[in-house]
């Protein structure tokens, strides 16, 4: 008991290998944190998988993470940032870039159907250079995505499409 308002602060997780939140299945509250290059070879959420919760996420980085369905059994992989079901999360100053799902959602991926249905709130984040068959900066995100970066654009309060000039420091 007690864990509901833990909060993970400072931590990289990176190639994590599982069926649905590679990097982190669950979340409370995350700041400060990066997921890279991890891979969910299920339905989704290679970076985190989000079900009926409602995390606060602030400062974080989703960068390489892929949602794949090698065998087709799930029928989709979608997320590859992050994959939310019954879920409420707030996303804020988040990066997701170079994130890869195989059917929607590269950055992230809000399920809408009828018993599952997720509603994220992101402001003030960058979605840029993800990819998927469909929707592959942000699928289905029927909350609010507002003063964001968004490749492509998207539709919502202050929302640009400018290239956020990342640079290389290798």
């Amino acid at each position: 008991t007690g864990a509901e308002n833990a909060i993970l602060d400072g931590f990289t997780v990176t190639r994590g290998w599982a069926s649905e939140g590679a990097g982190m299945y669950g979340a409370n509250n995350v700041v400060n944190c990066m997921f890279l290059e991890n891979t969910a070879y299920g339905p989704g959420g290679g970076g985190m998988y989000i079900e009926n919760e409602s995390p606060v996420m602030s400062n974080c980085i989703f960068q390489g993470n892929t949602a794949l369905d090698p065998s087709g059994f799930y029928g989709c992989a979608a997320g590859g940032g992050i994959y939310c079901v019954g879920s409420f999360p707030v996303i804020v100053n988040c990066t997701f870039h170079s994130n890869a799902a195989l059917s929607a959602g590269g950055g992230l991926h809000a399920n809408t159907g009828l018993y599952y249905y997720s509603l994220p709130t992101v402001v003030n984040c960058i979605f840029w250079d993800n990819a998927a068959q469909e929707s592959p900066e942000i699928y289905e995100a029927s909350g609010s995505v507002r003063y964001s970066c968004i490749q492509g654009g998207y539709p919502g309060e202050g929302n640009i499409a400018v290239s956020p000039l990342f640079s290389d420091f290798s």
